[in-house]
């Protein structure tokens, strides 16, 4: 829900933030109506169901820019109680309280990235290019209508299997990278690769 959502539903409302970090009427609101926690490891066989906190919704679940209440990043958060039996290296025993789940979501953010690329062949001919990679956040189902699928070579591309790269570095990296290929046919006259 958007604020004004928020504040349309039965009972008082409000928001957590505790540093005045971003502007909590840009968040969205929600309500957790169930949820598990299951151990793994040393937790093994822990298994707690989660309830909202507070009961009465006061306070729900925020998401947005500083909504996480710990850093002005995209995140969340939101209290709720637990209860059943917590499991700590083969030893039951039932337990109860609340807790507070928040975290980053940068990852979700539309965000774009463009990558230059410059070119140059044995003869020093040189060529530069770029393309940009971006996203919305959103998650798709890649076999809907305009997704990936849509998008593959009808046919096979066999100009490419006779380019192979030879050296690519440093890698990883966040700057500048060298890209070394490979022709397995002349494609100038008089020109071969010296690799």
């Amino acid at each position: 829900m958007t604020w004004d959502e928020w504040l349309d539903t039965p009972g008082n409302e409000s928001y957590k933030s505790d540093c005045g970090l971003g502007d909590h009427e840009t968040w969205m609101y929600t309500v957790l109506t169930g949820g598990t926690i299951t151990g793994a490891g040393t937790l093994e066989g822990t298994s707690l169901n989660m309830m909202h906190q507070p009961m009465n919704e006061y306070f729900g679940f925020q998401f947005g820019e500083g909504a996480n209440n710990k850093n002005d990043n995209f995140g969340f958060s939101g209290w709720y109680y637990y209860s059943g039996v917590l499991s700590l290296n083969g030893t039951e025993s039932n337990v109860m309280g609340s807790g507070d789940l928040f975290g980053d979501l940068d990852f979700m953010q539309d965000w774009s990235t463009t990558l230059e690329y410059c070119v140059t062949d044995c003869a020093g001919n040189t060529n530069t290019f770029s393309y940009t990679i971006s996203s919305t956040g959103m998650i798709i189902n890649p076999l809907d209508e305009g997704g990936i699928s849509e998008g593959e070579d009808a046919t096979l591309v066999t100009p490419k299997d006779l380019i192979e790269i030879v050296t690519l570095y440093p890698n990883p990296t966040s700057g500048q990278t060298t890209l070394v290929l490979e022709s397995q046919q002349d494609w100038w006259p008089k020109c071969r690769s010296t690799t």
